[in-house]
Order: structure tokens, then C-alpha cells, then sequence
């Protein structure tokens, strides 16, 4: 009976080691993820459609961030000479960089003007400058009355060259201007940016 019991255990075990030799015979299977050639051409054939269809509204995007972020420049501009001249109890002047009249586009200097002639006298303090690079976007007084310069006085408000309020047009460069801004600049010193201007050039 001992034996029997041994050879039924030793069949049991040879058994066991066939069954795990074959089933570690068997080949492994992959699965291959990825695409044809012509998918690829289709995938890229939409992008490109999805490109040139976003392309003009991206565009305009750009022209109206850049005049939104001039007019937004010159207005935070305003504000400080308006409060340096209430700190410091003299007319403050703003003026811009390039000599030629109504044109404002290419930067501006704030400066202490206790003469009040809007010029930037031997002496006087200029408190800060700022040069742009416009890109083809036009920043024009409106009027003669800011042409060459704008001061605040220490009560708060403004007069220029040729009267007391006036405005500026920040134009885009494709010259539309109901998507241009203006800034106007009443005799209080009140400082109103609102959006669209009475006409603008085209400069690209």
C-alpha cells in the first residue's frame, strides 16, 4: 500500500511539471497601437483647415489687445501727471517725444513744470519717460488744445497748449475706427477712455 501511495504521488508531480512547461511554451502576442499613413495625412489636412479658419479671428484679437493696451499706456500716463502735480503742488506737463504736432505715438515725457509753458525747462525735473514702439498704431490729439503738451495743476485739473479739454484717438493700424479708442480729458482733469473715434488713419 506504501507503494502504491508513492508511484500515484510520483505520477501526480510529473503531471504537474508537463503542465507548467507547456504553458510557459507559449508565445506571447503584442498588440500594435498606432496609424496608417493615410490617417496621418487626414489628421494633418484637418489641422491645417482648423488653422486657417482661426488665423483672422486671431488677427483681430492681436490689432484690438494692442490698441486696448496703448490707450490703457497713456491713460494710467494722465493719471500720474494729474497726482504728481497734486503731491507736488506744480503744474506737471506732459509732452511727447517726436516734434511733430498732434502726434503722440512714439512715446511721451512727464516733467514738473512750476512755469507752466509745457516746455521742459533747464532745472525742471522729469519724473518719468516712456517710448513706444507702436507698430503701425497712430496716438493723435484730437484737437490743437493737446497738439504739443498737457499740464495738470495742483487743484487737479488740466489745461494745453490751446484751451482747457481736448481728447486723443488711439487708431489701429488697418484704420477702423469703430474699434479704435478715444481718450478724453475734460477741464476737471476727469480722464474717460471709451471705445470707437470720430475717424483714423490707415497706416498698414
Amino acid at each position: 500500500m506504501k507503494k502504491i501511495i508513492k508511484t500515484s504521488t510520483t505520477v501526480y508531480k510529473q503531471t504537474k511539471t508537463t503542465s507548467k512547461s507547456a504553458r510557459f511554451s507559449l508565445p506571447k502576442t503584442k498588440t500594435m497601437i498606432g496609424f496608417t499613413l493615410i490617417e496621418m495625412l487626414i489628421a494633418i489636412a484637418i489641422a491645417g483647415i482648423m488653422a486657417m479658419l482661426a488665423a483672422p479671428s486671431m488677427t483681430e484679437s492681436i490689432k484690438d489687445s494692442k490698441t486696448k493696451a496703448l490707450s490703457g499706456d497713456f491713460a494710467v500716463a494722465l493719471h500720474l501727471t494729474q497726482s504728481e502735480s497734486i503731491k507736488r503742488g506744480v503744474q506737471v506737463s506732459i509732452k511727447p517725444q517726436q516734434s511733430s504736432a498732434n502726434e503722440w505715438q512714439s512715446g511721451w515725457d512727464i516733467f514738473a513744470d512750476p512755469n507752466g509753458n509745457g516746455t521742459q525747462d533747464t532745472g525742471e525735473e522729469l519724473i518719468q519717460t516712456h517710448t513706444i514702439d507702436a507698430n503701425g498704431i497712430s496716438l493723435i490729439s484730437e484737437d490743437t488744445v493737446f497738439a504739443t503738451w498737457l499740464g495738470f495743476l495742483p487743484s487737479g485739473a488740466v489745461k494745453g497748449n490751446n484751451g482747457i479739454s481736448g481728447g486723443f484717438k488711439i487708431c489701429r493700424a488697418d484704420g477702423d475706427a469703430t474699434k479704435s479708442r478715444t481718450v478724453t480729458i475734460q477741464a476737471s482733469g476727469n480722464v474717460i477712455t471709451e471705445v470707437g473715434a470720430s475717424s483714423c488713419p490707415k497706416t498698414q
